[in-house]
């Protein structure tokens, strides 16, 4: 019997065979690791969000 990692990486491998396709991942924002004031208020500013939602 296989270790679960080795399941994933065959069942990602038969994905990509039998549906042949993937999209580029392609970010309108990304932040950086953690959550704190300044990336809440990066998202909020991308989000045109009113200051009282900050």
């Amino acid at each position: 019997m296989a270790t679960p990692e080795v399941e994933l990486k065959r069942l990602g491998s038969e994905y990509a065979e039998k549906y042949g396709f993937r999209d580029p991942e392609q970010y309108v924002f990304k932040a950086r690791k953690g959550l704190d004031r300044e990336v809440v208020e990066q998202i909020s500013w991308i989000k045109n969000e009113p200051d009282w939602m900050r």
